[in-house]
């Protein structure tokens, strides 16, 4: 799976908006696969692919934005109940990734989709340290 996830992400960026329409389900599957990946190296590529596709090609990955929100939370969730450790920077790298993630989306799509953006920002600021996560991500993204 992993070789897979990273063809089809590699194939993606030199892809045109039909293309990523055309494969946009499979694309969801593959990357919400990859959240809960064992190798955190492919939690972060599946992140930051999602985070680009969405920059990149806002319209076509509109369609999948509420399921993807939706198990953010799920993901952000199991990690803070299974304890947020200090000194672990894999952890706070996947938590920083996802944190931009909900940001990237709230940027791209504003308004559009409130419920599930809010319901992902609130489950990042019940928390201490995904709050703080949060916070200094958006004053760094204010920046550009």
């Amino acid at each position: 799976s992993e070789m897979c996830i990273r063809d089809r992400t590699q194939s993606t960026w030199a892809g045109s908006p039909q293309t990523i329409e055309r494969c946009r389900d499979l694309i969801y599957e593959d990357l919400l696969r990859g959240f809960t990946d064992k190798s955190s190296e492919i939690q972060l590529l599946c992140f930051d692919t999602l985070r680009r596709l969405i920059v990149g090609f806002p319209v076509q990955m509109e369609f999948g934005l509420n399921q993807l929100l939706h198990t953010l939370v799920g993901r952000i969730r199991e990690i803070v109940a299974a304890g947020i450790k200090s000194n672990d920077q894999r952890q706070a790298d996947t938590l920083s990734a996802m944190v931009r993630l909900v940001i990237t989306a709230e940027n791209c799509y504003g308004s559009g989709h409130q419920e599930a953006l809010n319901e992902a920002k609130a489950e990042i600021k019940r928390n201490q340290e995904t709050k703080h996560f949060y916070e200094v991500i958006s004053a760094d993204e204010a920046v550009y």
